[in-house]
């Protein structure tokens, strides 16, 4: 057995089977012990490359009730794009429905941001024509905490009169 790569001997590729690593065009050639030589038909072997993330979500804090968006930049043309939510241990697609537009797009808005949301994590599925998927980084959605402290930028809230009557 003896492996061609575009008509050229693949070193060290002489057994039956033989893994293939790059695109190029590829045949097998069979010399029998009587030194009849034949081969197989050509067959091309083409590589589709996977999206390239050029921008990554990044991670979002908001107040509570604002809205606020996810994006993804790729270089490639012709890609579809999938957000998607973690729920648990598992990512979920999610749809145009509720809180959420854009899920089928480079950018996700979130309207309306609630409680219930606070450390959501959301990242988008890029599918190129020819199937290739690739993952984005994972963003998270995180609320601003609101309280005395955050107002005041210290712990100590001081009323006076101590003790306060009406």
């Amino acid at each position: 057995y003896q492996w061609r790569k575009n008509l050229i001997d693949i070193d060290s590729a002489n057994k039956r089977n033989y893994k293939v690593d790059s695109p190029g065009s590829y045949k097998l050639m069979v010399k029998s012990v009587f030194g009849c030589l034949d081969s197989s038909q050509s067959f091309l072997l083409s590589a589709f490359p996977k999206a390239n993330i050029t921008e990554q979500p990044k991670d979002q804090t908001v107040n509570l009730g604002d809205h606020t968006s996810f994006s993804v930049a790729t270089a490639n043309l012709n890609i579809s794009f999938q957000w998607q939510l973690l729920v648990g241990n598992i990512y979920a697609n999610l749809t145009n429905a509720g809180p959420y537009s854009g899920a089928k797009s480079y950018k996700l808005t979130v309207t309306n941001v609630l409680k219930s949301m606070d450390g959501n994590a959301y990242r988008c599925l890029l599918t190129t024509t020819e199937g290739c998927l690739t993952y984005s980084d994972s963003a998270l959605l995180k609320i601003k905490k609101v309280g005395i402290s955050s107002l005041f930028g210290s712990d100590d809230l001081l009323i006076y009169p101590n003790p306060a009557i009406d």
